[in-house]
C-alpha cells in the first residue's frame, strides 16, 4: 500500500548541503536566532551560524580532509554541533556521532568499525577519547569543543578567517553517497553503522514538511527545547536538519534537567515540545499540580522514541490544555516514517499516518502473508528515506531483496490509515528511549565468576519505558547477591545500561535447541518470580 497522503517533490541531484544551503541564506538575510545556549544565554544567528560553517569546512580542507573521510562527534548537546556537521557534509565528509555517555570500549568499537579519521569532543569527554584512539592509527586529529591542554581547539576551526571563500561540495551522488552514519543496535544487539545518504536526509525533511503533517504551523517562529540528543537520529533530524530548514529557533542544553525544562519554556516561550515518554511523565505531574501556566506558550507536545500509553496520552491534553498532543514513530533504519495530522481528533494510540512517497505492509513475519486493516503483524517499509544498509554489515535480514525494511515491529493499521504499535517482535529494551541490547549485557553478565547462565529482558517502567533485568542462574556452590552483580555490571556498562530493573536468580534460562533464549518463557519466569500482573 501507499501512504494515503499525496507525494512531495524529493530532490535527487543535490547534496543535503546544498538542498540546505539556500534555506539558510534565506534564514540568515531575515536575522532570525538559530541556537540560544541555554546555560549563558548566548545566541547564535543563522548568519553566524553559516560563517561558522563555511570556515570548519575551509579548515578542515587545509588540514587534509578529503571526500568521504569521516568524522565522529562525541559530545552532549551543544551550538557547536551543526558547525561540525554541516562543515563535513559540506566538502563531502561523512559524519557519524556517538553517544557521549558511552564507555571507552563502546567508543574504541564505533571509531575502529567506521573508519573514522577526526574527532570533535568536549572535555569532559577527552578522557575517555584518549583512552579508546590508543593503537588507532587512522585518527588524524582531535578536536575540543570547550578547549582543554594538548588537543586541537574546536574555536580553531570556527574563527578561521573564510567567510568569503566559496565551498563547493564535492560532486556528489546524493542516491548512494553515504552523509551520516548512524549506531543502532539493530534487530540482533550487535551495535551497527546504519548508512543513510543524503537523498535520505533530504528526504526526511521533505515528508515531514507535508502541510497535513508538518510539526510547525508557522515556519521561522517556532520555538523548541532540545531534551532530545543530536547522537540520536530523532534529535539530529529534528532539530539539526528540520527546524533549520524552516528557520526555527533552538534552545539548547547538554542534558535534560526538569527543573531547568520547565523554567526555559516559560522563559523563552517555547511553542513545541518534542519529547520522550519519562519527560511527557514529568510534564504531567507538573500540569497536575495545578501549574498548567507553565505550558501557556505551547501548542503541540509530540512523543517519540518509545511508545507512549494511550492514558498518559489523554491526560496530558486535558491538564496542559495543549491543543495538540500526539506520538510519532521511526527508525534510525528509517528515520521519521510515521506521524499524526493535524486535523485528527481520533488518533488517541496511534502514531499516526505513513509518511508520504512510501510504501507500506503488515505481513504475517512467519508467513510473508499481506494482512489487512486491524490485523497485528510486522510493519515492512519501503521509500525514499530508508537507509542504504549497515556498514560493513549485511543487512539481507532487516533490508530484503526488494528493498523492503522488516521493522521487527508488531503492528496493525485502522481504516484511515492510522498505525498502532502493539509490541516489538525484536527484542531490544527501550531505556528512556535509548536502544539497550540484552545480549550486551548478557554478554558481560557471563563473565562474572559466579554466573553460570543469564538472560535479560525489559520490565516495564512508567518513567522510563522500560528497564533493563536480569534472570541469572548461579554456577554450583558458589554464590552472589543481587547488589553484588548490579555492581559488578555497573562498572562495565553506561548509565544506560545499568540493571535498573534488578537482578532475579533462577535455576535455569530457557532455551531453544539451537541454544537462543526463549524470551517469551523468560518473560514468563520473571513474572511467576516477580508477581508481575502489567503486560511484559
Amino acid at each position: 500500500m501507499r501512504s494515503k497522503l499525496s507525494p512531495v517533490h524529493i530532490p535527487d541531484d543535490v547534496s543535503v548541503w546544498d538542498f540546505m544551503k539556500g534555506k539558510l541564506q534565506q534564514h540568515s538575510e531575515r536575522n532570525r536566532v538559530a541556537f540560544i545556549d541555554g546555560p549563558t544565554g548566548r545566541r547564535y544567528s543563522y548568519r553566524e551560524l553559516l560563517t561558522s560553517i563555511r570556515n570548519v569546512s575551509s579548515a578542515l580542507l587545509q588540514r587534509g580532509f578529503q571526500k568521504g573521510d569521516i568524522l565522529c562527534v562525541i559530545s552532549a548537546n551543544c551550538c557547536q554541533y551543526p558547525m561540525a556537521m554541516y562543515g563535513v557534509l559540506c566538502i563531502g565528509g561523512i559524519l557519524t556521532t556517538c553517544n557521549p555517555e558511552s564507555t571507552v570500549d563502546d567508543i574504541r568499537y564505533q571509531l575502529e568499525d567506521c573508519e573514522v579519521r577526526w574527532i570533535v569532543t568536549s572535555s569532559e569527554n577527552i578522557a575517555k577519547v584518549r583512552d579508546a584512539v590508543q593503537h588507532i592509527h587512522a585518527i588524524k586529529e582531535i578536536f575540543v569543543i570547550d578547549g582543554t591542554a594538548d588537543c586541537s581547539s574546536f574555536s580553531t576551526l570556527t574563527s578561521q578567517m573564510s567567510a568569503d571563500v566559496i565551498i563547493d561540495c564535492p560532486l556528489v551522488d546524493p542516491r548512494n553517497d553515504v552523509a551520516w552514519i548512524f549506531y543502532s543496535s539493530g534487530t540482533t544487539g550487535i551495535p551497527k553503522g546504519v548508512m543513510r545518504t543524503h537523498y535520505n536526509l533530504i528526504a526526511d525533511v521533505c515528508q515531514m514538511s507535508h502541510p497535513s503533517i508538518a510539526i510547525s504551523r508557522s515556519p521561522g517562529e517556532e520555538v523548541y527545547i532540545s531534551v532530545l540528543p543530536f547522537y540520536h537520529i530523532y534529535g539530529s533530524w529534528l532539530f539539526l536538519l528540520q527546524c533549520m530548514a524552516n528557520g526555527d529557533t533552538v534552545v539548547v542544553y547538554p542534558r535534560y534537567n526538569a527543573v531547568r525544562f520547565i523554567e526555559s519554556v516559560q522563559t523563552y516561550k517555547v511553542t513545541i515540545l518534542m519529547v520522550v515518554p519519562p519527560i511527557a511523565v514529568d510534564i504531567l505531574l507538573l500540569a497536575e499540580a495545578g501549574d498548567r501556566t507553565a505550558f501557556a506558550s505551547v501548542h503541540t507536545i509530540i512523543s517519540g522514541a518509545a511508545p507512549l500509553s494511550t492514558d498518559l496520552e489523554r491526560q496530558l491534553k486535558r491538564n496542559t490544555r495543549v491543543v495538540r498532543v500526539q506520538q510519532t514513530y521511526g527508525m534510525t533504519e528509517s528515520g521519521p516514517i510515521c506521524y499524526p495530522e493535524w486535523d485528527d481528533d481520533n488518533s488517541n494510540g496511534s502514531v499516526g499516518i505513513v509518511a508520504c512517497n512510501t510504501e507500506y505492509k503488515v505481513v504475517n513475519p512467519q508467513t510473508g502473508e499481506e494482512l489487512s486493516a486491524y490485523q497485528d503483524g510486522e510493519l515492512l517499509l519501503r521509500g525514499p528515506s530508508v537507509m542504504k544498509g549497515y556498514f560493513n554489515v549485511s543487512s539481507e535480514d532487516d533490508l530484503d531483496i526488494d528493498h523492503w525494511l522488516h521493522t521487527g515491529d508488531m503492528v496493525h493499521y485502522d481504516d484511515h490509515g492510522r498505525v498502532y504499535v502493539i509490541d516489538r517482535y525484536k527484542q531490544l529494551i527501550k531505556y528512556k528511549g535509548i536502544q539497550v541490547s540484552p545480549t550486551y549485557l548478557e554478554n558481560v553478565l557471563l563473565t562474572h565468576p559466579a554466573i553460570a547462565d543469564a538472560g535479560v529482558i525489559g520490565l516495564p517502567d512508567l518513567r522510563a519505558g522500560e528497564l533493563p533485568a536480569a534472570l541469572v542462574v548461579l554456577k554450583a556452590g558458589v554464590t552472589a547477591t543481587e547488589a553484588e552483580i548490579k555492581g559488578f555490571v555497573d562498572e562495565k556498562v553506561a548509565p544506560y545500561n545499568r540493571l535498573r530493573g534488578g537482578v532475579t536468580f533462577i535455576k535455569k534460562v530457557p532455551r531453544s535447541p539451537s541454544g537462543k533464549i526463549l524470551r517469551r518463557k523468560l518473560r514468563d519466569e520473571a513474572v511467576r518470580k516477580l508477581n508481575i500482573t502489567s503486560k511484559l
